[in-house]
């Protein structure tokens, strides 16, 4: 059995409404993958690769943390 991850081997092009987006992780580069990429995971399952270094992805990526911190509050 294998514990491989799929990873990014290059960028998708656009860009992802962060509306449709339901979480990210982070990809650095190791073995098989070649580039730093952050991973947006949309709400209908599907991934896009995207550069790090884009400032519409460090955008999208604060705009997802303050999701997350806004839901939060809203539980206590």
């Amino acid at each position: 059995m294998c514990a491989c991850r799929p990873c990014c081997r290059r960028y998708s092009k656009g860009q992802l409404p962060v509306t449709l987006i339901r979480g990210y992780s982070i990809q650095t580069i190791h073995a098989i993958c070649n580039i730093n990429a952050i991973i947006f995971h949309t709400y209908g399952g599907r991934k896009m690769c995207a550069d790090p270094s884009q400032p519409w992805v460090t955008d999208t990526i604060q705009k997802l943390t303050k999701r997350v911190w806004a839901l939060k509050k809203q539980k206590r």
